[in-house]
């Protein structure tokens, strides 16, 4: 019986595992590496800086910014995430992080939510990949 409870008691000592909802947190500014859309590469937006914070983005591209609003659902699979235009306009996409990379796959406004990271010829998709900017 008290071996029992030593055991039981080492365990809630432990310390707690970090939730996905920790470990895989978007907000932070992020650089653009690679795009795709509709199966070709766009360099437009190659090395533009998003910011995800508070449920506001703010995109600084080369030759203007950006804002809009996201929601996420990290319960999701895969994970999703909304996000609305100044206009109101809401593109439904993915996300997924891995370490410090964020691939972010999105749908035109009023388009299903994309249920792949892919962004094929006649797929109506974007997927981007980002870096976590260096401190």
């Amino acid at each position: 019986m008290i071996e029992q409870l030593l055991v039981l008691a080492a365990g809630l000592l432990a310390p707690v595992p970090k939730d996905d909802a920790t470990k895989d947190k978007i907000e932070g500014t992020w650089v653009v590496v690679s795009a795709t859309r509709n199966g070709k590469t766009n360099d437009e937006i190659k090395d533009d800086k998003v910011t995800f914070k508070d449920g506001k983005l703010t995109i600084k591209a080369k030759n203007k910014d950006e804002t809009a609003t996201y929601k996420v659902d990290p319960a999701k699979k895969p994970k999703e995430i909304d996000i609305t235009h100044e206009g109101g306009k809401t593109m439904q996409g993915i996300y997924v992080v891995e370490g410090d990379t964020l691939k972010v796959c999105f749908s035109k406004p009023d388009s299903p939510r994309p249920t792949e990271f892919s962004a094929k010829e006649g797929s109506d998709c974007m997927l981007v990949v980002l870096k976590r900017e260096k401190k």
